[in-house]
């Protein structure tokens, strides 16, 4: 199914997507992502938001090289749903992008997301390497 006709659906019925419907439609409150946020390997991240921009800062508690590690956070939001990337540093190009949408359970916000990371390879036209450059996984961060 084409993004476009999924999304279309979505804000048609407002069930189905009634924070993305409100925030787009301008008739609800968008919850605020901005402030500090954990994940389960003790990653975190600080969010500010300004509109439906996210910027800030990332810092992962696991790297190739076995320390934390941090880079600059660029993104969007829309209604409970976020999406965002951290250039990270370093001699070897690499990003992660995460997607994800906030889930209040009991009081507790907990944002789930989906993640991408991609890192460069020496030969882009080398189909044996180059799907090894793209490694994904899933992340739920706590507000703290």
């Amino acid at each position: 199914m084409k993004h476009e006709t999924l999304l279309s659906r979505v804000l048609a019925n407002p069930s189905a997507g009634e924070a993305l419907a409100k925030a787009v439609s301008g008739t609800g409150a968008a919850p605020d992502f901005s402030g500090h946020w954990v994940n389960e390997l003790h990653s975190s991240m600080d969010l500010t938001i300004r509109g439906t921009s996210v910027s800030g800062e990332y810092i992962s508690a696991v790297s190739g090289e076995g320390g934390t590690v941090s880079g600059p956070i660029a993104g969007y939001v829309a209604g409970d749903v976020i999406a965002f990337s951290v250039l990270w540093p370093g001699t070897t190009p690499s990003i992660t992008s995460w997607v994800g949408q906030l889930v209040i359970e009991n009081g507790e916000q907990t944002l789930d997301t989906l993640w991408h990371l991609v890192v460069s390879v020496s030969d882009a036209h080398d189909p044996s390497s180059i799907w090894t450059t793209i490694h994904s996984g899933a992340d739920s961060f706590k507000r703290q």
